[in-house]
């Protein structure tokens, strides 16, 4: 009787083992895998910001390009709508009839940083390896609110603090999926008509601690 149940408890004790075991190599196989993924999109993004030639063409869904355009208040027919990057016109062709618009695009010859006219609504697809220029010239010429699809790691709270100082606050967000887009997009509208942004937002490298990376350097100092 007892060399039965010592029998029974060392195969349930192999038992057991083995299943860590196996248990383990799958665990083991995860965490390879993630890693694998995660190193593979580090580099894509880092390919993608090191590039010499950068690829800014990426055509938005018309169907897409239309829902977008209704996240801005049209109550006025007299507001100037402008597309500066127009290409195919999927954002400028679905603007309100109703209403003057204008567009640029630099491979027709209209080049939006020479752009000089002041304009009500800005909508559009941006190219994403100059978005600080766009920004920066949609801040001199846009008199209420733009709205651009960009890629969620393009709206940073560096972006969105210099938005804030030129008087434009986030009035809403859609975020996306776009076929041949890196990453998930996101179409953001700022708008000079509020003064609080719809998102909250700080830039503390926050660490389980309570501290972030820069206390210690401040401290000695």
């Amino acid at each position: 009787m007892n060399n039965y149940n010592n029998k029974e408890t060392k195969n349930i004790k192999n038992n057991c083992f083995k299943f860590d075991v196996k248990k383990k190599s799958i665990s083991d196989s995860n965490i390879k895998m993630e890693t694998k993924t995660t190193n593979k999109m580090s580099m894509i993004s880092h390919n993608i910001k090191k590039r010499k030639h950068p690829n800014d063409v990426f055509i938005t869904p018309v169907e897409l390009a239309k829902k977008l355009i209704k996240f801005h208040n049209n109550n006025d027919d007299e507001l100037i709508w402008l597309d500066p990057f127009k290409n195919n016109g999927s954002f400028y062709n679905n603007f309100p009839d109703e209403n003057p618009k204008d567009w640029c695009e630099i491979l027709l010859g209209m080049d939006f940083f020479k752009y000089e006219h002041k304009v009500d609504i800005i909508s559009s697809n941006p190219p994403y390896s100059m978005l600080d220029d766009v920004l920066e010239k949609t801040y001199q010429i846009c008199r209420k609110e733009f709205g651009y699809l960009i890629g969620m790691r393009n709206l940073t709270t560096r972006r969105i603090e210099i938005a804030n100082k030129n008087g434009f606050f986030i009035k809403s967000m859609f975020i996306t999926k776009v076929f041949r887009f890196y990453g998930m997009s996101v179409y953001v509208v700022f708008s000079k008509e509020i003064n609080v942004n719809l998102v909250q937002f700080d830039r503390t490298v926050w660490k389980e601690n309570g501290k972030n990376k820069w206390d210690k350097k401040k401290n000695n100092k």
